[in-house]
């Protein structure tokens, strides 16, 4: 946790509205910047030295707003020294008119020294100024246009320059970073990111060996552009020009043109330190060495203080001698920092609106800000007398003297991550004894330590008279909540006059809740994503607060604290919608929906299950709180804790209309990263969907948790587990991007890819589908591609779940017809994968692995397939293995097929004879369709079908099965006994 002022009695001046200092008009209402334009001859070598009115040029500053112009002002004076335009050119307007509809909003202003003024506006331009050369003796330069640095296909949002002039950074809403040449325009680098729009750039030091940058999302990204290498031996660790250093999610997330979080970046002078705006109301830092953040404890943060910020930084800045630092948030405060001490110094309350852009002033005790009316003003005394003093800076120029390298020393190598110090000891409370700390940073007991403890327990005296660390007892994790699956929450930094959220997405449709922040009225929309189907309904007007929802197949189910309501999609008859009061002590936390019934978890661990017109159908009470609920067809899962200070997760599927329990278990979670599991409650893994298995496998109960790995209920994998199938970082494109679980089949994952794990997909712009294969976690075999032993396994695991589908006796002939036919399809293409296994096998020599390969074929017709490869790969001793392996199998199955029709002859009997028609079906579709080709085609290879053996004669055609095939060749291998029968 990061720390506060450690001493009660730093006091910090708070400066109140009324002697805030005045904003004054500069452009219309938006993102304003200001930079301040400094001549060379301003600069001198007594940097203790304030500037004075008298000097020969004056300090001057630029803003640029909405408006589309920059304006360039004296700062003594505020006189206007220059007005430039968005739109301007080498070719002059033909009127005032047109030129004024051409003004774009200038979004970024940059400057070098009073050399050059870059803007980055929304024509899409960067666009370069120079003052003019020339002219008589004694007259002022005048800036002008020079050129367009570059362009983009999207308004450009930001600029910068490096400290030497020469390279200048540009981007916006396009998905590139153009780091160009500022005399030859030439591209030196072009950074992609994965985010679509920049807020804030700026280079390192005096070498520009580096950019930083933050986006809306609240990304930041470090590039190395020109690497240091010389203390590597190996090439292969080389960095590359252009190479991401550091990506770390640390900024509040945003928007575009959001004036109220800027998430500005700032790199120390020395290019050692980046600060950033946190997410926590607070600044982090990261070392520009190592690449890593630095302790937390170093964070500066005051939100517990009285007069502090209440809300996340938006801007933040160092001062030049890097001792201070500046950082206004949304709550409208500007708070000025030491940095070593970790202490605020003034928190200036600004009452208009909030601070977008400051800038310091050179040689002078004073900063120039911006805000979103599109005012600036100059903030002078920004520190009193006393606080100069105090802070042991000078009275005239406390941001630009001169920093001694242990002021700027605020953190220690050993303490360069935050991650390696999570010891957070009080100051006092421990003596320095290294023996207590290992290189990590935690505390250890050794064994004198331990005894110690013993002795302290059982009240005898200590022989020694040290303060021992406090106890530190590791806390459980806290126990899982309830959720709804296919919901998602408000992201507050997104919310606008409407707040919009899914309380369900599914493949069937969408259920959005919507209230409007200005009259509070809250409604419920659902529509289909087939509109042929009904396309949107009719609005529900929410007046209790809906909570929760979900659409079914027949209607749309929605829960409050206090009500449950369901509305059909068509009925009989009138007055079909229903609704039911909670009571006081009892609240929905999950609800559900099936092919004719509704399920809703309480939170007095009851199931309350319902037709789907309202009668109460069952009352079920749980153990321990039940976290979900899903449903499909005629199956309801419901997923539930042991206890209810327990965190292990068990499940139940029931079949609600035969009122049986069909399978239970527990639910397996992935393990944390070791690497990042600690104390904190934000790597605790958690069950993060729940639902039945797509198409007509609906049988199948599968999950995801929140490392973004799915897995599959296997009632066919050793009589019942869970088989992993997705892995959502293996199938990401980037870190940056996040996988929400709508649904799943035995084949694929639908998707939603979007910024936030937490808060889901946005309802506009709507959700797009992404269909990812499944992929069984495989080991590549030596001889054997990954690729061919990954898909192998994945057909397995839909193989196993349409068997399970199968093995359910269904009354409808449709359905019963399409799972036969899904569960062809699944063995024709296990048999595939298999086929490409075995021949991955014996072109790799590996005969034994192919010979077990052989064994798992489902049709009959594969076998010979096997066979005939073998033997035209000359494996002869393989095809005779493959047909006798083969062979045992098919006997162990007659057999049992034998006992089965002995055990079930008197059941046939008393079967009607539309039973005995389904069987007869079931008998049919286990039976290998024949291949699609014609009765000619069908009679040569027939014809070519040798029998494997030494004898090489030709098979009878007409008894060609793969039984009779076997025992010529294990008669022609010499004799009846099969000397590769298994004991």
């Amino acid at each position: 946790m990061s720390s506060s002022p450690k001493s009660s009695s730093d006091v910090v001046r708070v400066v109140d509205a009324a002697n805030a200092p005045t904003f004054e008009f500069g452009h219309s209402a938006g993102i304003t910047v200001a930079k301040v334009v400094l001549s060379p001859s301003n600069f001198k070598n007594d940097t203790n030295t304030p500037l004075s009115s008298s000097s020969s040029s004056s300090v001057h500053v630029a803003t640029c707003g909405n408006d589309g112009y920059v304006v360039v002002r004296d700062l003594s004076t505020k006189e206007t020294i220059a007005q430039l335009s968005s739109s301007s050119s080498k070719e002059k307007k033909s009127t005032e008119e047109e030129e004024e509809e051409e003004q774009k909003p200038i979004n970024a202003v940059a400057t070098f020294q009073d050399k050059y003024i870059a803007i980055a506006s929304d024509d899409h331009s960067v666009k370069l100024f120079t003052k003019e050369e020339g002219g008589e003796e004694g007259e002022k330069k005048k800036w002008q246009f020079k050129k367009n640095i570059t362009r983009f296909a999207l308004p450009a949002k930001c600029v910068a320059f490096s400290s030497d002039g020469k390279w200048i950074a540009c981007g916006g809403e396009d998905t590139m970073i153009k780091v160009i040449d500022v005399e030859t325009s030439e591209i030196k680098f072009s950074l992609k990111i994965p985010s679509k729009g920049i807020k804030s750039l700026q280079f390192n030091g005096e070498n520009k060996s580096i950019l930083v940058a933050s986006d809306v999302d609240g990304v930041m990204t470090v590039w190395t552009l020109q690497p240091d290498n010389s203390d590597k031996t190996d090439k292969n660790d080389y960095d590359e020009p252009g190479d991401v250093k550091l990506r770390a999610t640390v900024c509040p997330v945003t928007d575009i043109d959001a004036a109220e979080s800027m998430n500005t970046v700032s790199v120390r002078f020395d290019g050692k330190v980046v600060a950033v705006p946190g997410r926590e109301n607070n600044i982090e830092f990261f070392n520009l060495e190592t690449f890593k953040e630095i302790d937390e404890r170093k964070n500066l943060q005051c939100s517990d203080l009285e007069h502090g910020n209440k809300e996340n930084f938006s801007v933040v800045s160092f001062s030049p001698n890097g001792k201070f630092c500046f950082a206004a948030s949304k709550d409208k405060k500007c708070i000025v920092w030491n940095v070593k001490k970790n202490k605020p110094i003034v928190v200036l309350n600004v009452s208009d609106t909030n601070v977008c852009s400051m800038d310091w002033i050179e040689g002078e005790n004073a900063v120039v800000m911006t805000n979103a009316d599109g005012e600036w003003a100059k903030w002078e005394n920004v520190l009193s007398s006393s606080e100069l003093i105090a802070e042991g800076g000078s009275k005239t120029n406390p941001f630009f003297q001169a920093t001694s390298a242990d002021e700027l020393r605020f953190f220690s190598n050993e303490e360069d991550s935050k991650f390696a110090t999570k010891d957070a000891m009080l100051d006092g409370e421990l003596d320095d004894d290294d023996d207590m700390e290992d290189d990590d940073g935690f505390v250890e007991e050794d064994e004198e330590d331990e005894k110690e403890n013993r002795k302290r327990e059982l009240g005898r005296p200590s022989a020694t008279a040290h303060v021992s660390a406090p106890v530190i007892v590791a806390k459980g994790p806290k126990p899982q909540g309830s959720f709804q699956v296919n919901s998602t929450k408000v992201n507050p930094d997104t919310v606008g006059v409407q707040k919009r959220r899914f309380l369900c997405y599914n493949t069937l449709g969408s259920v959005v809740a919507t209230e409007d922040t200005n009259s509070g009225l809250k409604n419920v929309e659902m529509s289909f994503h087939d509109t042929s189907r009904g396309g949107r309904m009719p609005t529900i007007t929410d007046d209790v607060g809906y909570d929760l929802g979900v659409c079914g197949e027949t209607g749309v189910l929605l829960a409050a604290k206090s009500q449950i309501f369901f509305k059909p999609y068509e009925s009989w008859t009138k007055d079909s919608e229903w609704t039911l009061e909670m009571p006081e002590d009892e609240r929905p936390t999950s609800i559900a929906c099936g092919d004719d019934f509704v399920a809703v978890a309480t939170s007095q661990n009851m199931l309350r299950i319902f037709t789907s017109y309202g009668a109460q159908k069952e009352v079920l009470n749980f153990e321990g709180p039940i976290v979900t609920l899903a449903a499909a067809n005629d199956s309801l899962a419901v997923c539930y804790r042991e206890h209810f200070s327990e965190c292990k997760l068990k499940f139940k599927v029931y079949d609600v209309e035969k009122r049986i329990e069909k399978y239970a278990g527990n639910v397996p979670l992935s393990c944390p990263d070791s690497e990042e599991a600690d104390k904190s409650q934000e790597n605790i893994v958690r069950l993060t969907w729940m639902g039945f298995v797509e198409n007509s496998s609906e049988s199948a109960l599968a999950i995801c948790d929140s490392t973004g790995i799915c897995r599959i209920y296997s009632k066919q994998t050793f009589s019942g587990s869970w088989v992993p199938c997705f892995d959502s970082k293996k199938a990401r494109d980037s870190d940056l991007e996040k996988h929400w679980i709508v649904s799943l089949s035995n084949k694929e994952c639908k998707t939603v890819v979007c910024k936030s794990a937490e808060y889901g997909p946005s309802v506009n712009p709507k959700p797009v589908l992404s269909i990812l294969p499944l992929s069984v976690p495989a080991l590549q075999l030596e001889g054997s591609s990954f690729d061919i032993e990954e898909k192998g396994l994945t057909a397995k695991l839909a193989l196993n779940v349409c068997n399970a589908a199968a093995s359910e006796k269904l009354s409808n002939a449709n359905a019963k017809r399409a799972r036969d036919r899904e569960l062809a399809e699944a063995k024709a293409t296990f048999d595939k994968a298999m086929m490409k296994c075995l021949v991955e096998a014996v072109k790799a020599d590996r005969l034994a692995r192919a010979g077990d390969i052989a064994v798992t074929f489902e049709r009959p017709a594969m076998v010979d397939a096997a066979a005939k490869f073998a033997k035209a790969m000359k494996k002869s001793n393989l095809a005779e293995r493959i047909l006798m392996l083969a062979e045992d199998e098919d006997d162990e199955e007659d057999s049992s097929d034998d006992e089965d029709d002995e055990d079930s002859s008197d059941e046939d009997d008393e079967k009607d004879d539309g039973e005995k028609v389904k069987d007869d079906f079931e008998a049919a579709a286990k039976t290998p369709a024949p291949k699609p080709s014609s009765v000619a085609k069908q009679q040569k290879v027939q014809k070519e079908n040798v029998a494997v053996g030494s004898s090489g004669k030709k098979r009878d055609s007409s008894k060609s099965t793969p039984s009779t095939l076997k025992k010529k060749a294990r008669t022609s291998a010499g004799g009846d006994k099969n000397p590769f029968a298994r004991k």
